[in-house]
């Protein structure tokens, strides 16, 4: 199967729908609802409204929102076992560390994209960091409790040394790699997000307040 042939292509189409595009974070959570997720995010589940994605670019509260000064929009959708946290340009659920918050008691997978192109994975269970790598990097970006975690599953989708540098400069490209990845974690984890879900209504919520970085055993 190529990339474009995937389910996951459209999270890098050329149209306005897509979602890697520039930036953006997807934070998958096993067996945790939106209203979870929304928590987890430092969002008030009450200010949620069902919001397509065209509806969401739309509005001048998202259309104005900055990086790091916000508001910091996310939308989610519960497929399956799993609850997705879904971020345009703001990356939180990585660069805040949520993911790893989510995780307690189950586990949490968190896909982003950076504006510079490249990308990265970190994937967590009950707030252990177990592995995490890049994605379109030329060096070995393994780390983690367990930093070999995905990496023969990564060979079994044509993608043997994205994680550690060793990918033939001659091997897929960056849209393939992405897509491959979530295909791979697809297969390993069963965490999805249909296109017609992801630009269909979903709850959809913001928070004013600038975030801090979540550590993975915080005191409380």
């Amino acid at each position: 199967m190529t990339a474009s042939e995937s389910a996951w292509s459209w999270v890098l189409d050329a149209s306005d729908g897509a979602l890697f595009s520039l930036a953006g974070c997807l934070t998958f959570v096993r067996g945790r609802s939106a209203w979870q997720v929304f928590d987890g995010f430092g969002i008030d589940p009450r200010t949620a409204r069902e919001m397509t994605h065209d509806q969401l670019c739309a509005d001048p509260l998202f259309v104005d929102a900055g990086f790091d000064a916000g508001p910091f929009w996310v939308r989610v959708a519960e497929v399956g076992d799993w609850a997705v946290g879904i971020e345009y340009l703001q990356l939180r659920g990585w660069l805040g560390n949520i993911g790893c918050k989510l995780s307690r008691g189950t586990e949490a997978v968190t896909v982003a994209r950076t504006i510079k192109g490249p990308g990265t994975v970190n994937y967590f269970r009950d707030r252990e960091w177990v592995t995490s790598f890049s994605i379109g990097e030329g060096y070995d970006t393994r780390a983690g409790v367990r930093p070999d975690h995905f990496h023969d599953a990564l060979a079994a989708h044509g993608l043997a040394g994205l994680d550690d540098g060793t990918l033939p400069q001659d091997g897929p490209g960056l849209r393939e790699q992405l897509i491959g990845v979530l295909e791979m974690l697809t297969d390993e984890l069963g965490n999805r997000l249909p296109y017609d879900r992801f630009a269909g209504p979903l709850p959809a919520g913001y928070r004013s307040a600038p975030y801090t970085f979540h550590p993975a055993h915080p005191d409380d």
